[in-house]
């Protein structure tokens, strides 16, 4: 049975020659490395046929489909790989479909993908272990990975070690007179075979040359022909030292003259890149393909696949290029070659130098940019990149995002990027640079043999990066360049996740992100321009197959909604499926170990690009803490602590038992592991984690950490304890010795030193500096607080150094002490993670994020900090220090989350609302934003007092007609009403309005005000009589949300656990009438997930819901009837799912959720009249009517717009996140030309 092939794997040649036992070594090989290291090298020098010989194997062999009962899948390497489409190509082998977003993604779902199966990996032609890092753990071989085979095709024997090596023999004589279709005359043979140094290729060139003379000169016997090559062979044997080149020349010189040109045409071409026939049929225009390209690849100098999306491509062997290219450096160099190329390209524009509307053939995108700068039109290049509209083009693949971060590395002018810009830190997607990409053959081989044995050393790898030759002197317009290329980078380096899977986004990405900058007048002016014109326009939200009404899209216009260039995010991780709890970094900088609650551990490599090494899978429960030291990681869960190799990710050994009680593991030296469990502190050995409680304390312990003991020996470590009794303890640890008492490892006693009552609430966390003469403690109370620990004659004493009570107003989770006790990092449930200076004692710098930050840890330079939440971020140390504005409490900033938000009905104002603070807790009180919406402006704040006993928190809020009064719904069942103009106060408090927290008012008329609480009741009523006026009760209890028709008598609602009911309203003390109740009967196991948002539309016959169960549905209003659900619209909604029909004029539906996302949909198939339909189930990626998404970096928790968006009526959106922050948008919404229409 043949085994199962899962890429497309190169043919064999026409004149194959098949190899005798050496496919039997192949497969004996794959064997032995099964049992071993998983790798595969079979090699051999260029042109020896190891392609040849490994295809052969795949596809003829029938005794692998047994080793590998799952299939095989094979990409070609090559010196300059685009290694994120080689990731995709495995990916899509094996089933996963989605594109990555970078190349550590692309790894690290490589791993798991491969993790437990039994396939054949064949990477064929690799000269850099770093490209091979990039498909294969290199650093061990995973237990996961024990059915995996790697095979490996290279001309580097020392390529990895400790992989089986396979050595390609020369032919058998036999062989080579197949290859040369030669018979008798022995003495020939031998002759050519020496000449040729037994190379398939060699032979198969002069073989294939020898039968085109014989076709040309009938009355020529063989053996004349292969004589006069021997001649021509050894006289060019000195000039030439590479017997496979002679043997092209040779070949060369005997091709037509036309066919000479199109092969010399093909050194504008860069190394082991596939070349759509389709691309060369405009490149050489002039050709005629049809008939050339068979008689080039009859004599081997090109080859031919098939099965590409692109159509059939060629592809040149690299000695093949590096002879096309010294014929051309002959002829005058490549230049002349590369501008041909690009005219014949100009002839496909719709007008001159508009290179943007070329063909999307799968080359010219990719590879434009190289042949301007190789025919000296470098700034051209460059400016390219600076064009919005070159990036819209170039965004068109998988992968493109990618390569587009890596175009900017490559031309960016010299020192107009940062260093660690770059640098190398592993391949990053397309070609790496111009020189690569335009190098020989010969250069790439001097490379890669440089560079080979070093590729996964961090030192080397920046060496090897550094610049070969430095500019002159920086010119004005280079240092012009800086903030220009920086910007364009950094703007593409934060959405490069987001536009890998969404390429759409590219116009909102990037005006989001350049809002916040100073930009002058230039090409990052024109950049930011041309993406808010497209947005406009709304020409990238059309669907693929969709034929919309209306072209529709949404335009940042505050500046905090996404991340502006110049902030302090680095990097977000996003590969964990759940919350992240734990990050820890190696003593050297160059590992970060995180746990979460998807039960794995993952390991990453810093100095690769932050490339995962490692899933750690084995816990049964969340992961709640991590440590990681030498060559050793430790994790625990609540019930059990588990000891990994990081060589190979397999478990060393496992200690469950804990009982529900085990919060924290770290290491001790490298011995032993602490063990925080209930009270108790035990000290075990790393070996065999069992000891026994050391440490005891009187309150469950909570955080951890060690040092050295100020003053003490080698022998003693200080541990800091904190607990759940406002306490924290330092115990001085003294080793016994391991020798004499012939133990593994040196035993513990452990001397508790002191006991420090930290603050008013729990300690959550505790930090050491490495000398042990500062402790750091983060209390539930939000306060950071400073601890100096000195020697005396006493012994250690502890005494406070400083402490930090405004910088947080929620708990502190986590707390990093810098090594030399310089800064203190905190992560806290306020949402924000803080940079504290010791020396100044004051706040150094702030960051938000989305949602609370469990763990955060400095890196021992001190130049990043890692924090772990929802998901991993890497920040920059120096920049969060330029961070002072971020948590100012004072006018005109929420000090507390937005709760509640409202916009005018002409949608040009809008009010925030938040719960007051004094002494970072909320006292009963409101602060009102007062905003211009097609600004995002402030233009006003005020405070409202009320009374600490109350502590009213808003829940909601909603804007009068006229704008000038507010209407806020509080967790006490308290409504208040406020003046929005002079004075600022409160016109009515109804302390009692509902017995429960209103979740929900809407202002109906100028005197009509209504109310919906968790006690199951809705209400109405006048403002200006301040009396309720009508009500009803749709439920018992749990109302959570609520949208009224237009003559006010029936309403929607919305309750925990229970369908939405539409109900008439009554007078005053009336249950109401139900009228009709929504049940999803096509998924009726999630009919009764709670609503979390209702919207109508304008003619109150359609109703959109957003619910828990992360679906979007369009409901019949009257009937209560199914007509469309779309599932999967978020990934999280647990704080913020919503959606509005305000723009149902034209179909539109605006949804938002907390993970961040707002999305268009067009609605107006199932929003128009129309006989009753089936109700019809979609996921979000299916569906056709979503316009488009939008990818914030804030999290969207409340939104609110004008009720409809008739003409006149300003199409503002406005969100309020978790951390104060308010965000405004803009919804373009114009007229679909008709040829969209028509689907042209």
């Amino acid at each position: 049975m043949p085994l199962q092939i899962l890429t497309d794997v190169p043919p064999l040649p026409a004149n194959y020659a098949s190899r005798a036992g050496l496919s039997d070594s192949v497969v004996k090989s794959l064997q032995k490395c099964l049992k071993a290291s998983g790798l595969c090298l079979v090699h051999g020098a260029g042109g020896m046929g190891k392609t040849v010989a490994t295809c052969a194997t795949l596809l003829d062999e029938t005794t692998l489909c047994e080793t590998f009962p799952q299939g095989a899948a094979y990409v070609t390497v090559g010196q300059s790989p685009d290694v994120l489409s080689l990731q995709s190509t495995l990916l899509r082998a094996f089933g996963v479909h989605d594109p990555p977003a970078d190349v550590s993604d692309g790894y690290a779902r490589l791993y798991n993908v491969l993790s437990g199966c039994k396939v054949l990996v064949v990477l064929d032609d690799v000269w850099n272990a770093s490209h091979l890092e990039c498909f294969v753990p290199m650093r061990g071989r995973p237990k996961t990975w024990s059915n995996v085979a790697v095979l490996v095709t290279t001309r580097f024997a020392d390529l990895v070690q400790k992989a089986e090596l396979l050595r390609l023999g020369d032919l058998t004589d036999a062989e080579s007179r197949e290859l040369l279709h030669l018979k008798g005359d022995g003495a020939i043979l031998t002759r050519l075979a020496k000449l040729c140094s037994r190379s398939p290729l060699a032979l198969s060139i002069l073989g294939a040359t020898g039968q085109l003379e014989a076709e040309r000169d009938a009355g020529q016997k063989p053996a004349t022909v292969f004589t006069a090559f021997c001649d021509e062979l050894a006289a060019q044997e000195k000039a030439e030292p590479n017997a496979i080149k002679r043997c092209i020349g040779l070949a060369h010189k005997r091709l037509e003259q036309q066919d000479k040109d199109l092969y010399l045409g093909m050194a504008v071409f860069p190394d082991d890149v596939l070349l759509p026939i389709a691309a060369l049929r405009t490149i050489f225009r002039h050709k005629d393909l049809d008939t050339q390209l068979p008689r080039l690849e009859r004599l081997h100098l090109i080859r031919r696949e098939e099965g590409a999306a692109d159509g059939p491509r060629i592809r040149l062997h690299d000695l093949s290029l590096e002879f096309v290219k010294e014929q051309a450096a002959r002829c005058g160099g490549e230049t002349a070659l590369h501008q041909e190329l690009l005219t014949n390209y100009s002839s496909c524009l719709e007008a001159p130098e508009r290179w943007w509307t070329g063909p999307d053939d799968g080359y010219y995108y990719q590879r434009l940019l190289h042949h301007l700068a190789a025919s000296g039109r470098m700034d051209e290049a460059r400016g390219l990149l600076l064009r919005w509209e070159w990036l819209a083009a170039r965004l068109r693949r998988p992968g493109d995002a990618v390569s587009l971060v890596a175009d900017v590395r490559a031309f960016a002018p010299h020192g107009s990027l940062p260093q660690h810009a770059t640098s190398g830190q592993g391949p990053v997607g397309s070609a790496t640079s111009a020189a690569t990409v335009m190098g020989s053959s010969q250069q790439a081989k001097a490379r890669a043999s440089a560079t080979r044995k070093a590729a996964a050393s961090p030192a080397t790898a920046k060496a090897k990066a550094r610049p070969m030759q430095k500019d002159a002197a920086a010119t004005e317009e280079a240092a012009q360049a800086l903030s220009v290329w920086e910007a364009l980078l950094e703007v593409l380096t934060l959405s490069a996740h987001i536009l890998t899977e969404d390429a759409s986004q590219l116009a909102f990405q990037v005006l989001g992100r350049l809002l916040g900058s100073e930009v002058p007048a230039g090409p990052l002016a024109d950049l930011r321009s041309g993406a808010q014109m497209a947005l406009k326009e709304g020409v990238y939200g059309l669907p693929a197959g969709a034929v919309p009404s209306w072209r529709c899209s949404a335009c940042p216009v505050s500046k905090k909604s996404l991340q502006g260039v110049g902030g302090p995010l680095a990097r977000t991780l996003q590969l964990h499926k759940d919350w992240v709890r734990c990050v820890a970094v190696n003593e050297a900088g160059t590992l970060l170990a995180s746990a979460s609650n998807d039960l794995s551990v993952k390991v990453w490599d810093l100095t690769q690009d932050c490339r995962m090494l490692l899933e750690l899978l084995g816990h049964e429960t969340a992961v709640l803490t991590v440590d990681l030291r030498g060559e050793l990681v430790v994790s625990g869960d609540k019930d059990e602590v588990i000891l990994w190799s990081l060589s190979d990710g397999s478990v060393l050994k496992r200690r469950p038992g804990f009982a529900g009680n085990l919060s924290v593991v770290q290491f001790l030296g490298d011995g032993h592991v602490a063990v925080a469990t209930g009270t108790d502190v035990e000290l075990v050995g790393a070996s065999t984690l069992q000891g026994k409680p050391t440490c005891n304390h009187d309150a469950r312990v909570a955080a951890i950490h060690s040092s050295a003991v100020p003053g003490g020996s080698p022998t003693e470590l200080l541990l800091a304890c904190g607990c759940d009794d406002k306490h924290a303890a330092l115990w001085k640890l003294s080793s016994q010795d391991a020798k004499r008492k012939k133990l593994a490892a040196p035993e513990f006693t452990a001397q508790l030193i002191t006991r420090i009552l930290v603050g008013e609430q729990d300690v959550r966390a505790v930090s050491l500096s490495r000398a042990g003469n500062l402790l750091a403690c983060g209390n539930d109370d939000g306060v950071l607080r400073i601890w100096s620990i000195s020697t005396g004659k006493a012994g250690l004493s502890c005494s406070m150094l400083c402490s930090a009570p405004d910088m947080h107003s929620d708990w502190i989770h986590s707390v990093s002490m810098a090594h030399d006790g310089s800064y203190v990092a905190c992560g806290s449930d306020d949402n924000s993670i803080s940079l504290f200076d010791v020396s100044k004692q004051r706040m150094a710098g702030q960051v938000r994020i989305f949602s609370g930050a469990f763990s955060v840890v400095l890196s021992p330079d001190l130049k990043s900090l890692y924090s772990a939440s929802g998901d991993i971020r890497l920040w920059s140390v120096p920049k969060i220090k330029q961070t002072h504005h971020l948590n100012a409490t004072g006018t005109g900033k929420h000090s507390y989350a937005v709760t509640g938000i409202a916009v005018s009905l002409d949608g040009c104002h809008a009010v925030s609302v938040s719960s007051d603070l004094t002494d970072g807790k909320t006292n009963g009180g409101l602060q009102i934003g007062l905003w211009d919406c097609p600004t995002g402006s402030q233009t006003g704040f005020f405070k409202v007092g009320g009374s600490i006993d109350d502590d009213d928190r808003p829940l909601c809020a909603s804007m009068s007609p006229d704008a000038t009064m507010a209407a806020i719904g509080c967790d006490t069942g308290k409504l208040w009403v406020v003046n929005l103009t002079e004075p600022f106060a409160a016109v009515w408090v109804q302390p009692e309005a509902h017995t429960e927290r209103i979740y929900c008012c809407e202002w109906l008329e100028l005197d009509c005000l209504a109310t919906g609480s968790e006690d199951g009741s809705v209400a109405c009523w006048s403002v200006r009589d301040k009396v309720c006026t009508a009500s009803a009760r749709p439920y018992d209890a749990g109302i959570r949300c609520f949208a009224w028709t237009q003559d006010r008598q029936r309403v929607m609602c919305g309750c925990d656990y229970q369908a939405p009911r539409l109900v008439s309203v009554g007078e005053k003390g009336s249950d109401g009438r139900v009228l009709a109740e929504f049940k999803d009967v096509v998924r009726q196991e999630l009919t009764v997930i709670t609503p979390c948002s209702i919207s109508l539309s304008s003619d109150d016959r359609r109703a959109v819901t957003t619910s828990w169960d992360k679906a979007l549905r369009v409901w019949e209003l009257d009937s209560g009837q199914l007509l469309l659900a779309v599932t999967q619209v978020s990934d999280w909604v647990v704080k913020g799912f919503g959606a509005t029909l305000a723009g149902d004029m034209a179909g539109l539906c605006v949804s938002y959720s907390w993970d961040r996302q707002l999305q268009l949909w067009d609605f107006t198939h199932v929003l128009g009249k129309g006989e009753e339909r089936e109700a019809v189930v979609v996921s979000s990626q299916e569906s056709s009517e979503r316009l488009c998404t939008c990818q914030c970096d804030a999290s969207l928790v409340h939104m609110a717009c004008a009720p409809r968006w008739r003409e006149g009526v300003r199409r503002s959106l406005v969100f309020a996140d978790e951390d104060g922050g308010v965000h405004f948008f803009e919804v373009e919404i114009r007229q679909a030309p008709v040829q969209d229409a028509q689907g042209a």
